[in-house]
C-alpha cells in the first residue's frame, strides 16, 4: 500500500534538518499544498523555528506571497507558533480566543482571513499581538513592521559581505571554518537587530533562527567582533 501524504512527510522530517524542513515547506507553500506545508509548520514550530526565520535569508527568493492561497498558509502557520509559543495569549477580539481551541481552529483561521479581504495588520490587531510576537510571524503583522524588516532584509547582504572581509581579513583557519563563522556573525546581526541590539532576545531569536542555543554573554562576545556597517554620508 502506498503510504500517505502525511507519512512521507513525517519520514522527511524525522532524516532532515530544520534547514532542509523550511524549504520544503516552501515547495509545499509555493505548491498551494496547504495539507503537506502545515504538517511541515507544525514540526519547525515544535523545534522552535520562527516562521519569520523559514525565509531564506542566504540568497533573495521570491514566493507567492501575493497569493490569497499561500497567504492563508502562512497566516495558519504564524497562528500555530502563536499558539504553541504563547498558549496564555489573550486576543483583543473575544472571537480570535477561540484559535487556542483545537475543535474550532480552522473555523477561527478561516473567520480571520476572510477569504483574504483582512491583512495581515488586521489579523496582527485582532490577535493582539505585540511587536516581538509580530516580528516572529511570516505574514501577521503590521506593514510598517513589514517594511522594516524589509529594510533590514535588503541591508543583509552587504553586512554579509562586510563580515565576510573582515573574518577573511583577521581569521587563517580554514576555509570551512571562515564560512562558519561568516554565516554565525551575520545571523546574529541580524538578530542582534531585530532585538534591538539587547543580547539575551538576541539570543532567543537565534535560536528561533537556527535551533542552537547560545549564552548572552557568548552572544554580547560575538557581537563585538562585528564589524559596523558605514553610513553614507547625504
Amino acid at each position: 500500500m502506498k503510504p500517505s501524504l502525511e507519512d512521507r512527510i513525517a519520514l522527511a522530517m524525522f532524516r532532515e534538518t530544520s534547514e532542509s524542513l523550511k524549504r520544503l515547506f516552501w515547495k509545499h507553500a509555493d505548491n498551494m499544498n496547504s495539507k503537506g506545508a502545515l504538517l511541515v509548520s507544525a514540526e519547525l514550530t515544535a523545534r522552535g523555528i520562527a516562521p519569520y526565520f523559514w525565509l531564506n535569508l542566504d540568497n533573495d527568493s521570491s514566493h507567492r506571497m501575493s497569493s490569497i492561497e499561500v497567504n492563508y498558509i502562512l497566516m495558519v502557520a504564524d497562528l500555530q507558533w502563536i499558539i504553541a509559543r504563547y498558549p496564555k495569549h489573550k486576543t483583543k477580539w473575544d472571537r480570535a480566543q477561540t484559535i487556542f481551541n483545537p475543535g474550532t481552529f480552522v473555523k477561527t483561521a478561516d473567520f480571520l482571513f476572510w477569504d483574504g479581504i483582512r491583512t495581515g495588520g488586521q489579523v496582527a490587531k485582532a490577535m493582539g499581538l505585540t511587536k516581538l510576537q509580530q516580528l516572529e510571524c511570516c505574514w501577521i503583522k503590521t506593514i510598517e513592521i513589514g517594511q522594516w524588516q524589509a529594510t533590514l532584509m535588503r541591508q543583509l547582504p552587504a553586512m554579509r559581505s562586510l563580515i565576510n572581509d573582515h573574518v577573511r581579513s583577521k581569521d587563517r583557519r580554514d576555509e570551512e571554518y571562515r564560512v562558519l563563522t561568516v554565516k554565525r556573525r551575520t545571523n546574529l546581526w541580524l538578530c542582534s537587530r531585530m532585538a534591538d541590539k539587547k543580547p539575551q532576545q538576541t539570543a532567543n531569536y537565534y535560536h528561533m533562527l537556527t535551533g542552537e542555543k547560545l549564552g548572552r554573554n557568548l552572544v554580547a562576545k560575538q557581537l563585538g567582533k562585528i564589524p559596523r556597517m558605514r553610513r553614507s554620508k547625504p
